[in-house]
């Protein structure tokens, strides 16, 4: 060990200095084990506190910032470690080349533009952080990195990330108050924070709100000391934003005192997205197209987030924003109209020219997109079901793309092409994170709530993932014996799942991964596709063998066999249950009656591959094989 680069705990070895504030020291430090660079934290206790607070706070620190190391998004800086040392919390994470917006503003506010951009990118990471049950509690300016494009990538853009996870505990630590000592920034602080409330995700939306002012106005909306701040927001003053008016109702639907009332990350994200539209010279080829575009015209009244400071797992009960929980516009949208027919459909669209033939096809939870799987094209497209136009951000894959699927929750994207799956934000179409299979991907299903991912692939195989942190649950290799493709399809209501190989279909218990009852057998070729009925008291199956299969799940008995004049490639339930559509290679896509099994007529769609019902509207979507092209079937004038 050197005085001047001296080893900490035998791992890291400090390099620089890169800033110092109230909370302790931020070096840059090597990691020689891993030969890389990385930012190292150092915590300061206070020394006048007790030694069991002092103790309380470095095990509380350490616990969640261990806790936020478990996330992992583009906007968002991973956390590698948290050990404690020489009395103080240290926290390692991945070293970001850019500066914090709290420098970017410290002599200009930001153009209205790029405060757009990176309040965009902070939802985001706000969105994803709120998913995985952490709130941030401390957004401000200086926990908000804008991190620098790479030169050696024509294609990278600078990215804001969120930084500093666990930190703010200090805060919130009684013995500190009974101190006097107001330790965290209170110009970004929600009202509940100041006056020792509980925190939720709304609390965040009011730090978004604070900190987007200053990005845009130059300074904090009610000044910097705790004196000043706790006035100001108790005699309700309106803020509004002089040199960037636009900002305005964006600013004020985030600082309602009333945690209830604020605006959901969804509503902020429209306004954002609007704005930079608006401020952007080429909207096509703006950020907001590529990564925003689903949202760019939505006209709900939002406010902006960003985002920095400390983090605690959030109360899975009401917590403001779009916390799991909420009833805002992120959550599954309701089901179809029941009774809702689909008699007398006509086509209203047909996208030409794709260089692929679709494989599969699904709708938006709010039914605002589509995507499509591109099999041989080696990428998934997406569309804006209104306008019909492409949706640009979706890059290509090194193998096949099979499959495509939204969560339930609305928040993700997942597309299955070779041996990975890309997970995307649904809304900005930004990478998530990447899960790892064994083999090429054929078919994705979500769980209800949005927590589990199944996938099938062309070994048999069938692999269950967490959401939250991608790891891999289990592996199920091929059934009975049948080698093939793996189709799979997650129960609506219960922790159930069912997965095939060959013409054998077996249902399993997602808390067990063991297969729970009978199997489905009766098909003589294989599998191509299983769907369960929304309220989950059938599943259907499309065969080779030129049928399709309808079972009860809860005695696994086939009930009906409908039968089709070729392959049938893939099936789908309306949103009601009561009607079923089939796509088969050698004829109409059919409907049918899931009750009786009547048909109920067809489409002239003659070399179908894949098909699914609108979430809320009386359309389908169908992909063809022969002529490349996506056809809308609906009731439109």
């Amino acid at each position: 060990m050197t005085e001047k680069n001296p080893l900490i705990t035998d791992r890291y070895q400090r390099l620089r200095l890169l800033g110092e504030g109230g909370t302790g020291q931020v070096w840059l430090a090597a990691h020689p084990a891993l030969d890389r660079r990385e930012a190292l934290k150092r915590i300061e206790i206070p020394a006048d506190l007790s030694p069991g607070v002092r103790d309380r706070l470095r095990e509380r620190i350490h616990r969640e910032t261990k806790a936020a190391g478990r996330m992992t998004h583009e906007n968002v800086v991973p956390v590698y470690d948290a050990f404690i040392e020489d009395g103080a919390c240290w926290i390692s994470m991945e070293y970001v080349e850019g500066p914090t917006v709290a420098s970017l503003i410290r002599e200009n506010p930001l153009d209205p533009a790029e405060a757009a951009r990176i309040g965009l990118d902070v939802v985001r990471a706000l969105e994803y952080c709120h998913g995985m049950g952490v709130v941030h509690r401390d957004v401000k300016p200086s926990s908000i990195l804008n991190r620098l494009p790479d030169p050696g990538r024509e294609d990278d853009e600078p990215r804001a990330r969120l930084t500093d996870f666990g930190i703010a505990h200090l805060d919130d630590e009684p013995a500190t108050t009974s101190l006097g000592r107001v330790m965290g920034t209170p110009a970004y602080r929600s009202p509940e924070q100041l006056h020792g409330g509980p925190v939720t995700g709304a609390t965040d939306l009011w730090s978004l709100g604070a900190t987007l002012f200053h990005m845009v106005e130059g300074r904090p909306p009610f000044g910097t000391s705790y004196e000043k701040v706790l006035a100001q927001v108790a005699g309700r003053r309106r803020v509004r934003c002089a040199r960037s008016p636009e900002f305005t109702p964006v600013v004020r639907a985030l600082l309602r005192r009333d945690p209830e009332k604020r605006a959901s990350l969804d509503d902020t994200a429209a306004r954002l997205a609007a704005i930079l539209a608006a401020r952007t010279a080429d909207p096509v080829s703006a950020p907001l197209d590529r990564r925003k575009v689903l949202v760019a015209g939505a006209t709900a009244v939002g406010a902006v987030l960003t985002a920095g400071g400390a983090s605690v797992l959030i109360d899975r009960g009401r917590s403001g924003g779009t916390a799991p929980g909420d009833t805002t516009s992120s959550a599954p949208p309701p089901p179809g109209v029941p009774g809702r027919s689909y008699a007398g459909l006509r086509q209203i669209a047909e996208i030409p020219a794709l260089e692929f033939a679709g494989r599969g096809v699904a709708f938006s939870r709010n039914g605002r997109a589509f995507a499509v799987a591109g099999g041989e094209g080696l990428r998934a497209r997406a569309w804006n079901t209104t306008t019909r136009k492409a949706i640009p951000g979706l890059r290509r894959h090194s193998a096949w793309v099979w499959a495509v699927e939204y969560s339930p929750d609305g928040r993700l994207l997942a597309i299955g092409g070779g041996a990975e799956i890309r997970l995307l934000d649904a809304t900005t179409l930004g990478r998530v994170r990447t899960l790892r299979t064994g083999s090429g991907v054929r078919s994705l299903a979500f769980s209800a709530d949005s927590g589990t991912l199944v996938s099938g692939d062309d070994l048999g195989e069938a692999a269950v993932f967490r959401v939250g942190d991608g790891v891999r649950l289990n592996l199920t290799r091929g059934i009975g014996g049948h080698p093939g493709y793996s189709q799979v399809a997650v129960h609506p209501t219960e922790r159930l799942y069912a997965t095939s190989a060959g013409p054998v279909v077996d249902l399993r218990s997602l808390a067990t991964y063991r297969v729970t009852g009978r199997p489905l057998s009766g098909h003589t070729k294989a599998v191509r596709a299983i769907e369960f009925s929304p309220d989950g008291s059938l599943v259907a199956t499309a065969s080779e063998d030129h049928t399709v299969g309808l079972w009860h799940v809860a005695t696994r008995r086939r009930v009906r066999t409908l039968r089709h004049a070729g392959v049938v490639h893939d099936l789908a339930f309306s949103p009601d249950g009561a009607t079923l559509a089939t796509a088969c290679g050698e004829g109409p896509v059919r409907l049918f009656a899931a009750a009786s099994g009547t048909e109920l007529g067809g489409l002239d769609v003659p070399d179908a591959t894949a098909v699914a019902f609108h979430p809320r509207a009386a359309m389908l979507a169908v992909t063809t094989y022969r002529d490349r092209t996506v056809r809308l079937f609906g009731k439109e004038r």
